[in-house]
């Protein structure tokens, strides 16, 4: 919200400078009116300060109980698939003509590095439709060692992203989601410094709970990703799994192409984050 100042300014006739007093048909001093008008601005615009300083001073969304979605029925065989790394040249392209030809939405968590080497291949994610998010710059272990470190990477990212996709996402995934602090579920909280960090940065964090670790699976070894997106997979509740786009130089790609078609049939469905 923006504010106009009005200035006043009242010479002195004693002085000999020039009078800006006046009188209207009944005889009042406009001065007090125009006095009265600008201490009712004055007034909002302290009012405004102070209730923008109790929202951007007031503890953040970390400390407050998230909804604990497991709970809820309406998310029973409910299914989001999410990549982290990309994009990738190679296989996302391929990755995204699948879940195109499964008619299966997705979210790509990009890293900012990749996205400057890559511009075209996070365009290509926007342009067919998928959501995207914001995975830091560098990907660096030590990108939660400061505030400053972790926000300069999230801006980052976030200029490269608009640059080459026309959109600022919202979303933010940490990398190593498995090291960072997220405090206690039990009843759906969450902390960690990296996380209000991430928030106060004006991030939306998402996190997962089915990690198939899939960046550790060698080329060929399709069977294994599928396998442990079989054994972990829960009916109730949500699931939000985290995959990557080159895993295994394809297998995790592989793996969904059959995974997919089994959860539908099963009477899942797949959703955005």
């Amino acid at each position: 919200m923006f504010f106009r100042l009005l200035w006043l300014v009242q010479g002195n006739q004693h002085s000999g400078g020039c009078s800006m007093v006046f009188y209207d048909s009944f005889g009042i001093r406009k001065q007090y009116v125009w006095g009265l008008a600008l201490a009712v601005i004055l007034m909002g615009v302290v009012c405004a300060a102070l209730v923008y300083g109790a929202l951007r001073f007031a503890p953040s969304s970390h400390s407050v109980t998230y909804t604990n979605l497991e709970s809820e029925a309406q998310f029973n065989k409910t299914i989001a698939l999410t990549f982290d790394d990309g994009p990738d040249p190679t296989y996302t392209p391929r990755l995204l003509a699948l879940l195109e030809k499964e008619q299966v939405p997705a979210t790509f968590f990009l890293i900012g590095e990749h996205v400057v080497s890559h511009p075209e291949t996070a365009r290509l994610i926007v342009e067919k439709g998928f959501e995207i998010g914001n995975h830091t710059f560098t990907h660096s272990k030590n990108v939660n060692s400061t505030q400053e470190r972790i926000q300069s990477e999230l801006i980052a990212t976030d200029r490269v992203i608009r640059d080459a996709t026309g959109i600022s996402p919202l979303l933010f995934r940490p990398p190593f989601l498995e090291d960072v602090d997220v405090g206690e579920f039990d009843g759906g909280r969450i902390a960690g410094d990296e996380i209000r960090w991430a928030e106060e940065a004006g991030f939306i964090v998402v996190g997962a709970n089915l990690d198939t670790q899939d960046w550790n699976v060698a080329s060929g070894q399709t069977d294994t990703i599928l396998q442990r997106l079989l054994d972990r997979i829960q009916p109730e509740g949500p699931t939000v799994i985290i995959l990557h786009d080159s895993a295994g130089e394809g297998a995790s790609i592989e793996a969904l192409a059959t995974f997919i078609p089994r959860m539908k049939a099963e009477g899942y469905r797949f959703v955005s984050v």
